[in-house]
């Protein structure tokens, strides 16, 4: 039976990118668990429903945690939201945490915005960003990754060996 890594990475370091490239990837979206979205709200990136006054879900933060048990069966690695890691950590699960160093929070912020995020959220992330860094190096039940500087998941990935390269995949 097959038990998929869970991996939390910070927000805008390339989760969707490399889960829409990858087939045995996957990226839980906290924001269509968490929520009851609008007809209107469903017509925007998901990105740029972060920030967004939502319907909260009666059925979170239970539904969440059901989506990531599920699909530790079905996929290799399982990428999800804060919420996931509280999961992970009460029921003992081993997850691996990618984070930027502290000196990237600007380019962090503008990847934010690059890819369509409210201003909302871009702010939260601004005024704690050495906050969740922090935190993040703290858990001593996560393989802990730290991203150089302009590096993307899908890069850290690879560096780390967990994604080939076409190079090696050719020998």
């Amino acid at each position: 039976m097959k038990k998929g890594m869970v991996v939390y990475a910070f927000p805008a370091s390339g989760k969707t990118t490399v889960s829409e490239k990858y087939d045995n990837f996957i990226d839980l979206e906290s924001g269509n668990f968490q929520y009851d979205l609008t007809p209107e709200q469903l017509k925007l990136s998901v990105e740029e429903r972060k920030g967004l006054k939502r319907t909260q879900n009666p059925n979170w933060p239970g539904n969440y945690f059901e989506a990531i048990k599920l699909a530790r069966y079905e996929y290799d690695y399982i990428f999800v939201a804060y919420a996931g890691l509280e999961y992970c950590r009460k029921e003992n699960i081993p997850y691996m945490s990618f984070f930027p160093t502290l000196d990237q929070k600007e380019d962090y912020i503008a990847r934010m915005r690059n890819r369509g995020n409210g201003e909302a959220f871009v702010q939260k992330i601004a005024n704690n960003f050495e906050n969740y860094i922090n935190s993040s190096k703290e858990y001593t039940q996560a393989i802990k990754i730290e991203m150089q500087k302009g590096e993307y998941l899908e890069d850290c990935l690879k560096r780390i060996n967990i994604i080939k390269t076409d190079k090696e995949s050719l020998l």
